[in-house]
């Protein structure tokens, strides 16, 4: 599958079993882009590995995105209007642990990157407009999977125990499909030296529907 093919799988196909195939990663220009942020990205092959699929800044396609963020302070966030392009996309950096929280207000989607679950405590609730509609939070529990290793299935936390030694992160990418419904893909990936090899995963769309 072509770069171009697996950017329009993410943005507009439904079907699982076309998804699964997908692994996607971010070069290090997006990861390194600033809170609520819109720009332009290009669509390659990897050069470490022709299965992965890399977005890279630049080129003609636009992206939202909203970063990780180390420490407690404010998570990374972005605001993307509902009536977006449908397919829009829109992505954050890798996760392992962390949640997605996607808050709906009448005209918005605001998504956060969580990663010390800090809006876990009421305190440090966004509240960024009057009236927050309602939220939904896409957890570990969603997006971990099961991976085929050696012709067995085993969970993501069994292969990760068995390969301590290996760095390991999902990375999302959102597609936006109208006013009330939002697909998230996850690929799932470890760090080997000097290469990131993408490890299989099984059912790695989680659906989502705001209604």
């Amino acid at each position: 599958m072509s770069p171009y093919d697996v950017l329009l799988t993410l943005k507009f196909r439904a079907q699982r079993n076309w998804a699964n195939q997908i692994s996607v990663k971010l070069n290090n220009n997006i990861l390194s882009q600033p809170n609520n942020s819109r720009f332009p990205i290009e669509v390659l092959q990897s050069s470490e590995n022709p299965n992965v699929t890399e977005f890279s800044f630049g080129g003609r396609e636009f992206i939202y995105y909203f970063p990780y963020i180390n420490g407690t302070g404010f998570p990374g966030f972005c605001i993307v209007p509902r009536d977006v392009e449908f397919g829009t996309l829109v992505t954050t950096g890798g996760m392992n642990g962390c949640k997605i929280r996607v808050i709906l207000t009448d005209d918005y989607f605001i998504f956060i990157h969580d990663n010390n679950h800090q809006l876990d405590n009421p305190d440090k609730e966004i509240k960024l407009y009057n009236e927050i509609i309602k939220y939904i939070d896409i957890n570990f529990d969603d997006y971990k999977k099961k991976l085929y290793i050696s012709n067995n299935w085993i969970t993501v936390n069994d292969y990760w125990l068995q390969n301590q030694d290996l760095p390991r992160y999902f990375q999302p990418v959102i597609s936006i499909k109208g006013r009330n419904e939002i697909w998230c893909h996850f690929s799932a990936f470890s760090l080997l030296p000097n290469s990131v090899m993408p490890v299989p995963n099984e059912n790695v769309l989680v659906c989502k529907i705001l209604q």
